[in-house]
């Protein structure tokens, strides 16, 4: 009996481990509907960490948080009846950055990768004015051991992040996908999302030619998830690629000490690489030495994370390809 009931622990143990570890990611389990502002809590667990972060749903009848017209913007959810929303930038401040955070449904394992994806959208043109007229990089993801509770705003910002956007969103209609690989140094039980950066390590960028810059940033933020099996989040890099290129395929993906490339009807074949990373920086180039209908890749001097190979023939970029490089 104690043997059927370990057994039955582990599995029940590599299912969750194997799952989204963030609960309610998309802010659809509410108990009570929100018909005003800083009403995170009512999507729990998530709850505010820092300021007053917000929910917004379609059952709101008094149109302050409503969907998808309410007083930050217009938009419809990724999916589901609702979203999340923070303040991300005021011109000028630190201290008014909103966070919310959610204790995972199990603690991260130190050294074992995890993949992170969320659903992020601009706010502005609401109900309600002055519209936030600005948008900035920054906005991400970090962990906590611990509750990070800021209630009164006037802590430190963390100034770190394991994944944030890179540059200013400046799409004002459609969700972006902001997504990568974090490897834990710690047990952590807690996911935070908010901008966590200084004014001087981010992008600014003005929306609203008619506006003086004065009203900050807002994000909408939906479907959330965190989990160490690949596949369970969508991955993307701000490097141009082609998701759905079936022509070049890389195997093992995610990789450790090397890759081996096949190819799909690409003719004539790419003879050259380059290597990028999530900034799009070039970390490798080289030749590429056909065996047969394959090439293989030596991988350990790579760094870390979610990396674009771009493969050239003598007329130019030929395939693209997403590659998880995890080390060894």
């Amino acid at each position: 009996m104690r043997t059927a009931y370990f057994f039955l622990c582990l599995a029940v143990f590599g299912m969750v481990k194997g799952q989204n570890l963030v609960p309610n990611p998309s802010f659809e389990q509410i108990d009570s509907c929100p018909n005003n502002f800083s009403a995170i809590g009512s999507a729990p667990p998530w709850r505010t960490f820092r300021g007053s972060a917000d929910l917004f749903n379609v059952c709101d009848t008094v149109g302050y948080v409503d969907v998808p017209l309410n007083g930050f913007g217009f938009q419809y959810p990724f999916e589901g009846n609702g979203y999340a929303g923070l303040i991300s930038f005021l011109p000028g401040d630190s201290a008014s950055r909103e966070f919310m955070g959610a204790d995972l449904l199990s603690a991260l394992t130190p050294g074992v990768p995890v993949y992170i994806s969320f659903r992020l959208a601009v706010g502005g043109w609401g109900l309600f004015a002055p519209q936030p007229d600005q948008s900035c990089s920054g906005v991400g993801v970090f962990f906590s051991t611990v509750p990070f509770l800021h209630i009164n705003g006037i802590d430190p910002l963390p100034l770190w992040a394991v994944l944030s956007i890179e540059s200013a969103p400046t799409d004002t209609v459609d969700w972006i996908l902001v997504s990568g690989m974090f490897i834990p140094d710690s047990a952590y039980t807690q996911i935070v999302i908010g901008n966590p950066l200084s004014q001087s390590q981010l992008d600014i960028v003005l929306l609203d030619s008619s506006s003086v810059g004065n009203a900050g940033g807002y994000v909408f933020i939906d479907a959330v998830r965190v989990s160490e099996v690949p596949g369970v989040c969508p991955l993307a890099t701000e490097i141009d690629r082609d998701d759905e290129n079936p022509e070049l395929v890389i195997a093992p993906n995610p990789c450790t000490e090397e890759v081996l490339i096949s190819t799909k009807g690409i003719a004539p074949r790419p003879t050259s690489y380059m290597l990028y990373d999530g900034r799009g920086t070039v970390v490798e180039k080289g030749e590429l030495i056909w065996r047969g209908d394959s090439a293989m890749m030596n991988t350990r001097g790579w760094p870390t994370g979610l990396l674009a190979l771009v493969a050239f023939d003598n007329s130019g970029a030929k395939a693209r390809v997403a590659i998880i490089h995890i080390g060894q």
